[in-house]
């Protein structure tokens, strides 16, 4: 497939910033579809049941520090803490997996 710049995609007749505008707009479009695909993916695998412990938790005011200096041990551990996301993930996975 051969790639071409978005600029060589668009009408000729369109000053720049009408260009610029269009593709913005594209772009725009793009990240719509792209976010519903994801969500269709996320619906079909995640029950939101299967994280309910996990999402009580986040409700709760508890959260997860994350830091680009922290050790990753540190990160883990307290992913870990979160009640019920370890089990949500396993049954993701599994649902995943039965799917092929």
């Amino acid at each position: 497939m051969h790639k071409r710049p978005v600029s060589r995609l668009l009408p000729l007749d369109l000053d720049a910033a009408q260009r610029k505008q269009l593709a913005q707009e594209a772009f725009e479009v793009i990240e719509r579809l792209l976010n519903r695909a994801i969500l269709k993916i996320f619906d079909k695998y995640v029950k939101i049941d299967d994280l309910k412990k996990a999402i009580e938790y986040f409700e709760q005011g508890w959260g997860v520090e994350v830091s680009d200096a922290m050790p990753a041990e540190e990160y883990r551990d307290g992913i870990r803490a979160i009640p019920g996301l370890r089990e949500g993930i396993l049954l993701f996975s599994l649902r995943g997996l039965g799917a092929r």
